[in-house]
């Protein structure tokens, strides 16, 4: 019986994460291995509720950002290695500003394909 209420809850649980908003008041990644906890530490996070800054010297993608679609401040990316923006490719919003700099190795925008709203 103890099995079958731990499987609701864990179910449960689940659902409630899938499609939530979180980090109300916005993040700051500052290291790859910061960016690459994401789905870990908020699994279900689609929608970010303040701003978002990621700049760090060793950060070289944002792959684990991938379920990232909406972004309700800023979107700021600096001092990075990044070469494109494939991770962020279901991001469709960002009701702030998207501030891009300093970032050299940035060959194409491939991965805003679907931002339709800054």
């Amino acid at each position: 019986m103890s099995r079958v209420i731990c499987v609701l809850l864990l179910l449960c649980a689940m659902l409630f994460a899938h499609g939530q908003s979180c980090l109300p008041n916005g993040a700051t990644f500052n290291s790859q291995q910061e960016i690459d906890l994401f789905n870990f530490t908020y699994p279900g996070c689609v929608e970010i509720g303040g701003s978002i800054t990621i700049s760090g010297s060793d950060i070289t993608n944002l792959d684990s950002l991938h379920r990232i679609e909406k972004i309700i401040g800023d979107l700021r990316i600096q001092n990075t290695q990044i070469s494109s923006f494939h991770g962020l490719h279901s991001l469709d919003s960002i009701r702030g500003n998207l501030i891009i700099s300093y970032n050299d190795k940035i060959e194409n925008f491939n991965g805003f394909d679907q931002l339709v709203r800054v």
